[in-house]
């Protein structure tokens, strides 16, 4: 085989399937361990990176909402020097009970020059929990597992706040008892009215 063709094959390998393996190449091709790294790093100027997480797929309107939301809290923190020490920020998100791919398992061959591949956080799974997690400046105050098979409604969203976080908060960052502002999504269950009613009793600001 010429050496064009060794780098046609070489390149069709990998182009089909980016996670291929040196071992997998030398079975296919009979060559030696070091031939097929000379003619990928040398020839062929790939080398192998691992894909970083990211928490989702952004399409051009949600990236514009969050630099919107992004702005906003830019601005707060300039008119309130103590803005961001105060906020408590929260999320919700499906834990699989599944274990990932290691890094190694999701490395990638690119070009030098190529951008670095990404994968996301979501994939099947028979089973999963929601977690509520709640945080600031200074780390995780509150990371609720619900009941399986139990999702967020607006009662149970009320409760989480009253009878997790609220106790959460004095107990580790005391200082910002009845006196936060927490950062929420706007999801139906965080807008419902009873929750609305329980955070101005307890004079809580929102974002």
């Amino acid at each position: 085989m010429s050496h064009g063709c060794q780098q046609r094959t070489f390149e069709n390998l990998i182009l089909s399937d980016r996670r291929v393996t040196i071992e997998d190449i030398c079975a296919h091709t009979g060559l030696t361990h070091g031939t097929v790294m000379r003619i990928i790093k040398e020839d062929l100027q790939l080398t192998k990176g691992s894909a970083p997480w990211v928490p989702k797929m952004l399409d051009d309107s949600k990236k514009e909402i969050q630099m919107t939301c992004s702005e906003e809290m830019f601005t707060r923190h300039h008119s309130d020097p103590h803005f961001l020490e105060n906020l408590v920020t929260m999320d919700e998100t499906w834990i699989p009970l599944f274990n990932p791919k290691t890094k190694r398992q999701s490395k990638q061959w690119k070009h030098s020059d190529s951008p670095p591949p990404k994968k996301f956080r979501v994939g099947a799974s028979a089973e999963k929990i929601l977690y509520s997690i709640f945080w600031d400046q200074k780390g995780v105050i509150l990371s609720y597992p619900l009941p399986k098979g139990m999702t967020i409604t607006r009662e149970c969203y009320r409760d989480i706040l009253k009878n997790q976080l609220l106790p959460a908060v004095a107990e580790k960052q005391p200082e910002l008892v009845g006196n936060f502002t927490l950062h929420q999504e706007n999801a139906p269950p965080h807008k419902a009215q009873i929750v609305t009613e329980f955070l101005v009793e307890e004079g809580i600001e929102t974002l």
